[in-house]
Order: C-alpha cells, then structure tokens, then sequence
C-alpha cells in the first residue's frame, strides 16, 4: 500500500496528489507495454465487448469490509459474461491488468482545500483527519452564466468528481459552498459514478442536489440538460456504500440512478428560507402560497422552488414574499427500469431544521424509482404521507417507496398512506447489504 500525504510537509493539493498517482501508474504501465490504460474502461468511447472476458480478482474486496482497498478478499480468477451490455465488473476486467494497479492512500491533513477534483482512477483511497477537521469546497452553482452564455447547469457545479471503481473515502468534508438554491440554483457537492464506491464518516454539505450517484438516467427530457462530464458516456450502474455519513441538503439532495447502500447515516433536510423567513416576518411580509416547480418539466404544486435539472431555461429567483411550504425532497432516485435495487436507508437518522410537516422522504425524478427504509428514525419535519409523486401519475404503479419499522418522532403514521409500501419480514431479507451490494456480481 502506497501512502501520499497532502497537507503538513507533503503535496500542497489534493489535486496535486493525485497527478502524481497517475504520473507513477502511466510510467508502470509504459515500462510494461500494456495495452489498455486503467481508466479505459469509463472512457466515453469505449466500445461494448460480446466475448467472455476474465477478470483477476486480487483486489476484489467485500461491501462489508467498506471495500477497504488493502484488504484481499479473492484470489481466486472468475469469469464475467459481458454479452450484450457493460457490467461493471466485466468492463474493468476487459481492459486493465490489476497487477499493476497497486492501491493507493492519499492521507490529507486537516485544513480547508478549496479544489475541484476528478477523481478518474481506481484503487484509490483518500483519508482526512476527521469530518470536521479535513474540508474540501467548491462553490460553483448551476445558474452561473458561463462565456458561451448557457448556464452551468447541474452536472458542472461538483466540487468533488468520481468516476471509476474501488474508490474510497473516509474522515473529511465534501461540500458545495455556493449558496442556497433559488438564488445560485443546483450546486453538487460529490458527483459519484462508478462500481464499489465507499465513504466512510464522510459530511456531505450543500443545498439542492448535494449528492448525485450516477450514473445519469437514459435520456434528459430537453437537449443540453445532462451537459457536463458523462452526458455522452455510457449508462453503467454502479453499487455505492455510505457508512456512518452526515448528508445535508434542501431540493432533491440525494439523487440519481445508482444502487446505493446508506448505513446508519443522518439526513438533514436544510432549511434554505431561513434567513429570509426571519427578515420577512420581521417585515410583516410573509405570505406563502403553493406555486409551480419543474425538474425535466414535470410540473408540481407543492413548491416555489424552480429545481431544472434537465433544462437550461431562465428561471426568476424566489422572493421573500413567496416562499414555499415545502422546504426539501431527501431524494429524487432515477432508478432504471428493471434495476432491481436502488436507494436502501438501513437504521438511519432524518432530521432537520425545517418546520414541522414540510419536507417529503423523496419523489421519483424517474418513474421506477426505488427507495426503501428499513429501521429508521424520521423527524417531525417529513410529511405524514412521506413521499411525493412529482406529478407523474404511472409512478404510483410503477415506483417503489417502502419502509419497514420506521420510528416517525413523536407522533403515529399509516403506513399504507399514500405511495407508502410497508415491507415484511419476510421481505425485508432481499435488502439485506450483502444482497443489495453483491447482486451484479453474478
């Protein structure tokens, strides 16, 4: 295990570091005269592979074990059918010779580190000296009119950019310092797109769309809403792990098409009126009422947020005057069609610092959404019927919203109340994390 240090006598940037790491990987493999370089395997123009492929499995790790890049699970060679698509784990396997990617822990010292990173190769692990010691932070925000005179839009405001597999991070700060967003619009904080990504004690911190876990849905409902790094790539599901992490937001924080495992995790819905809620009723001017949001341009009747994801249209920013009784959707999953899993929330925290009943558990951004909640404590702030169908009607017959022995603070609620599905025990061992974390490996 090689270690790099950034901070304290070490590199000066993260970004720096992981320069290096490539320096040092494109140097091995010129020596060896391979014939792949290991990030081909999520270049947009890779071509899709019929053949059986093998995949040497050294490094292969367990869900269980935080896919810790130093512990060897596997040593065991297993063959991946490709035919047809792109697994995850075929695709790698196609391309790299492992052997010669020897794990990496980049150790970055406290302090704030004001840096966009891309993270674009595997068996790399970043490792902060504490949530609260080690900050990373962008402020880039989605209405940022750019030279060529579009908007940033979404998918060009991450702080923190993954795309690859067997990455893992633990003890730091990821956020997106931009602002709230009906004033600076979409602003992501960990744009995550890969197999096998792991956070461990990781703080997540931003206001609408703090997280994204690609990869992007299939299509965007109008031309340039997906521009940003991936928007022609290959869609390739990936399994991600969230261990003990503190996620913060306000509009559709956790979103995307990933399967994603959160473990004993705190949601915070963040109230981004707050300051001009105090102004405004100080002014005697505060009168809410329910207007029109949009995100792919389904229209809904429960906010004044106007949330583009997949448009680059010009919206009017919220005024104190008009603001909205719902404060924050938790997610918005993109769960494809036949996907089996998407989000699993295992005994985990909601919690905010919104008004009581005016946040929802989540919406489907895409019509098979997938969220299920098994044994988790839901504050006063989430509505009693817990989620929203975003106005799109077929999703009440096709989106999945479960939860399972969830503690609703304070108070009794139906649990077959609106999209609501109560899990049973019997059903409830399908989303089991070894289940939900080892499925595509078959």
């Amino acid at each position: 295990m090689k270690i790099i240090k950034v901070g304290e006598g070490g590199f000066p940037t993260i970004g720096k570091a992981l320069s290096h790491v490539k320096e040092i990987r494109e140097n091995a493999y010129a020596a060896g005269s391979p014939t792949a370089s290991p990030t081909a395997c999520y270049d947009q123009s890779v071509v899709r592979n019929k053949e059986e492929s093998i995949v040497h499995a050294e490094n292969d790790m367990s869900p269980t074990a935080c896919y810790d890049q130093s512990v060897v699970r596997n040593k065991e060679e297993s063959i991946v059918h490709a035919e047809n698509d792109i697994s995850p784990t075929a695709c790698y396997g196609q391309v790299e010779d492992i052997h010669r990617l020897a794990p990496v822990e980049i150790h970055i010292a406290r302090g704030i580190y004001h840096e966009h990173i891309d993270i674009t190769e595997p068996y790399i692990t970043l490792v902060g000296a504490g949530a609260d010691q080690t900050v990373i932070t962008g402020s880039l925000g989605g209405y940022e009119i750019l030279e060529d005179g579009l908007k940033r839009g979404t998918f060009r405001t991450q702080t923190v950019f993954v795309h690859t597999h067997d990455f893992t991070a633990r003890d730091l700060t990821i956020e997106n310092a931009a602002g709230p967003g009906h004033i600076v619009g979409q602003a992501i904080a960990l744009y995550a797109d890969g197999d096998r990504l792991c956070f461990e004690n990781v703080h997540l911190k931003g206001f609408q769309d703090t997280l994204f876990t690609g990869p992007l849905p299939a299509k965007e409902v109008e031309p340039g809403g997906f521009r940003g790094p991936l928007e022609h790539a290959p869609r390739i599901n990936g399994r991600q792990y969230y261990h003990n992490c503190t996620i913060e937001g306000s509009i559709d924080f956790i979103f995307g098409s990933a399967t994603a495992y959160f473990k004993e995790c705190t949601l915070v819905s963040r109230d981004e009126y707050r300051d001009e809620l105090v102004t405004s009723r100080r002014d005697a001017q505060v009168s809410p009422e329910e207007t029109t949001s949009r995100r792919d341009t389904q229209v809904s009747t429960e906010e004044t947020v106007t949330s583009h994801r997949s448009t680059t249209s010009t919206s009017d920013k919220t005024s104190t005057r008009n603001i909205p009784p719902i404060r924050s959707y938790v997610t918005a999953a993109s769960t494809p069609e036949g996907q089996k899993y998407g989000y699993v929330f295992a005994d985990c925290t909601f919690t905010s610092d919104c008004p009581a009943e005016s946040c929802y558990l989540g919406r489907p951004w895409r019509e098979y959404a997938k969220v299920v909640l098994i044994r988790c404590k839901i504050g006063p702030h989430i509505k009693p019927e817990g989620w929203h169908d975003w106005g799109k009607e077929k999703s009440h017959d096709t989106a999945l919203f479960a939860e399972y022995e969830s503690r609703y603070e304070g108070r009794e609620v139906d649990v077959e109340r609106g999209m609501r599905r109560h899990l049973s025990s019997d059903e409830i061992s399908e989303y089991e994390i070894e289940k939900v974390m080892q499925f595509c490996e078959q």
